[in-house]
């Protein structure tokens, strides 16, 4: 059995960069967000998205899906237009992963859970005790790296995730009142995507008008921040004695 890990993620983040979009500090000055429509702040915020460098993503699910370990339950992950990202994410109480990708080379650290969970009959516990908590490093299209885990350039590409935000619609979408988030006093819009889910987008009254959280009833998210706009994906890899070459692991695709 092989598990592609990477699209288990990208299906659940789906719905965080489908939707809305994301924070940035800026002055401290009142934006006028307040005064505007909510199909103006709605594409306000769409555009800055669509023009970010980077990005800070984190979210929590604890839907049904995620809970099983059908989907990633949490995600903490900084990933940039130029495919570049670093992060980790669990799956339920199926594991939890450590992802790095630079350039076209890529490093993945599954804990002993998750090896366990996904290659079932021996294959995963003999996977573990041979990583010894080290990570699995290759090339981006690296045969094996690609059967245990997927492409790990559908979750780090930032253009193709702002592609599809370009594509995205909120529907009766309305202004529902102000409060305050992580400090900040926000804008509260509701309305629902084309599948029916029920949103809530908070954007910030003071400095840029940018989300700081997203929230997405129905598909089982719990919330969502975009965080740290514009920031540098840190470029640290792990060193070569904290890897093992995935070659290394061609005997787990054995059928």
């Amino acid at each position: 059995m092989t598990r592609t890990l990477f699209v288990t993620v990208v299906g659940s983040s789906a719905v965080v960069l489908c939707a809305m979009s994301t924070w940035a500090s800026g002055g401290d000055g009142d934006n006028g967000i307040e005064r505007k429509s909510p199909g103006e702040i709605g594409h306000l915020a769409d555009r800055a998205f669509r023009s970010a460098q980077s990005v800070h993503l984190r979210f929590r699910d604890s839907g049904p899906a995620a809970s099983r370990g059908d989907a990633a339950s949490a995600l903490d992950l900084q990933l940039d237009r130029e495919v570049n990202c670093t992060g980790s994410f669990t799956l339920g109480d199926k594991g939890s992963a450590q992802l790095v990708k630079r350039g076209d080379e890529v490093w993945v650290k599954p804990d002993v859970a998750y090896w366990k969970s996904q290659f079932p009959g021996g294959k995963g516990t003999r996977a573990a005790n041979q990583m010894k908590n080290r990570y699995v490093h290759g090339k981006n299209d690296d045969r094996v790296l690609r059967e245990l885990f997927g492409n790990a350039s559908r979750l780090c590409d930032l253009k193709a995730h702002q592609h599809i935000s370009s594509h995205q619609r909120v529907l009766g979408e309305r202004k529902d009142g102000t409060t305050t988030v992580d400090g900040m006093r926000a804008v509260r819009l509701t309305g629902r995507d084309a599948h029916g889910t029920a949103l809530a987008e908070y954007v910030a009254t003071r400095g840029k008008p940018y989300p700081i959280k997203l929230t997405a009833k129905g598909k089982d998210i719990d919330w969502i921040y975009l965080v740290d706009y514009d920031k540098p994906v840190p470029s640290a890899t792990p060193s070569a004695n904290q890897s093992v070459d995935a070659s290394k692991l061609i005997w787990m695709l054995g059928r």
